[in-house]
């Protein structure tokens, strides 16, 4: 790793430089949240409502659907390359990470989500806020290009922070819906998602 150098997954499970790479915007954006939105054999969603910047989508299946809440946010370098080269972050507003600790709190699903974009190379981010915070100014959640990267070649990665309490899921956005729709609970990965 180079001092002071970014660094980034590519689809291949590769991690390095990479000139140029800016964070998906917009379009882009939607673009691979609609992928995961569809899952892989491009099921109905409608987006529902939006609450400033939580947005609700109503996933449906042959027998049910549910609805998911969520903030999205481009993944971007982690702003510390110099000491972290192989950090990723979202950054989000407390009030939002609040607002959806509270959903789950009462039984919804909801989730901070990254979207991670370089070239052909697509990851979502996955965090299941279930506490609040009294952070002032925006929040940063991280994840590590390994996770990302072991993500585009494997289909999912877990993280789990030091300490224990906080994980995050990378998985390639066709995916996603798949994880999302088991009801077992007990089936699903500790800490991340729960049906509504």
């Amino acid at each position: 790793m180079s001092d002071g150098i970014q660094l980034y997954p590519f689809s291949d499970g590769s991690i390095k430089p990479c000139e140029g790479w800016t964070a998906p915007r917009g379009n882009g954006l939607n673009e691979v949240l609609e992928k995961a939105f569809g899952g892989l054999a491009g099921e109905w969603f409608e987006y529902e409502k939006t609450d400033g910047t939580i947005k609700t989508v109503r996933l449906r299946d042959k027998n049910e659907s549910f609805l998911v809440h969520y903030v999205a946010r481009a993944v971007s370098g982690g702003g510390r390359s110099k000491d972290r080269p192989n950090e990723l972050r979202i950054q989000t507003d407390p009030a939002d990470a609040n607002a959806l600790a509270q959903i789950n709190a009462e039984g919804g699903s909801a989730f901070l989500i990254g979207v991670y974009r370089n070239g052909d190379a697509e990851a979502l981010a996955v965090w299941r806020p279930l506490g609040t915070t009294k952070a002032k100014g925006s929040i940063s959640k991280q994840i590590a290009c390994e996770t990302v990267a072991k993500a585009l070649t494997n289909g999912i990665a877990k993280e789990t922070y030091p300490g224990g309490e906080t994980t995050v899921f990378a998985i390639k956005p066709e995916l996603f819906r798949g994880l999302i729709s088991i009801t077992d609970e007990s089936e699903l990965p500790r800490g991340i998602l729960r049906r509504n």
